[in-house]
């Protein structure tokens, strides 16, 4: 499995730029059924909000 650490790091870092700019907060999207990466993203002061996201994807997603 990958080392969580490198992500938490990342998220760390975001927060401190968000935070030192002002931002209001941040919003991180996690797939329902990956349930590795929600128990990696949970940290106090970060909560699931009562919506949901709807999309329509047209075409290839090219990356």
């Amino acid at each position: 499995m990958p080392d969580d650490g490198a992500f938490t790091a990342l998220c760390r870092h975001v927060e401190s730029i968000a935070r030192q700019s002002d931002a209001r907060g941040l919003r991180l999207y996690v797939d329902k059924s990956n349930k590795r990466a929600q128990k990696t993203c949970a940290a106090p002061g970060v909560v699931d909000p009562d919506y949901q996201v709807m999309e329509a994807i047209f075409g290839e997603i090219k990356c």
